[in-house]
């Protein structure tokens, strides 16, 4: 049988086939484009990346606010009606508070100007007219008088008037002042 070749025989002497590969053009590209090209892909990456951080926030707010809906819709409505009623006793004491009058402001000044031997034995005051109506024992006259003067010396006391001055049979000095104050003293905040 005849001897079939692949290969004719000149071609043979030559050398063997190349294999020859087939690649397209290749395609050079410059740094700067391959810089460019790179941090369009960064970006795009990056963008993508903050897309689906700000859906899953958005989840998670959802979820948050499903959750908070949830707490309100289970509010203690006891603990509720009690904090009603102390909003509503602190609204009373500070009404309270804020129309309380301040007496012992004026008993702090009483005691701090009366003098040695004068014994204060009835007290009556009127706070809309500014008036104290003092009753008291003293051991002479001279010592009622030193208590007309340290009473008329304090600014707070506007006018002292010293009236039913009389000896009991004991010996001692009944007397009663009639006093004006000025009402600042008794208003809160003063």
């Amino acid at each position: 049988m005849p001897e079939i070749q692949l290969i004719p025989p000149q071609l043979k002497a030559k050398a063997l086939p190349r294999f020859a590969t087939f690649r397209g053009p290749q395609i050079l590209l410059s740094r700067g484009l391959k810089i460019t090209l790179s941090s369009l892909a960064v970006v795009i990456l990056a963008t993508a990346a903050l897309y689906v951080w700000s859906l899953s926030l958005a989840s998670s707010l959802d979820r948050t606010n499903e959750e908070l809906t949830a707490v309100a819709k289970e509010r203690d409505a006891a603990l509720e009606s009690r904090l009603g009623g102390v909003a509503g006793l602190t609204a009373s004491f500070e009404g309270l508070q804020k129309e309380h009058r301040k007496w012992s402001r004026l008993f702090g000044i009483i005691e701090s100007r009366t003098v040695g031997g004068i014994t204060f034995t009835a007290f009556e005051a009127n706070e809309e007219t500014s008036f104290i109506l003092l009753s008291g024992l003293a051991p002479n006259y001279k010592t009622i008088a030193n208590q007309v003067k340290a009473f008329e010396e304090e600014e707070k006391l506007k006018r002292v008037e010293l009236t039913n001055v009389n000896l009991n049979i004991e010996g001692e000095v009944n007397f009663t002042m009639d006093i004006d104050f000025d009402i600042t003293l008794l208003k809160n905040g003063n």
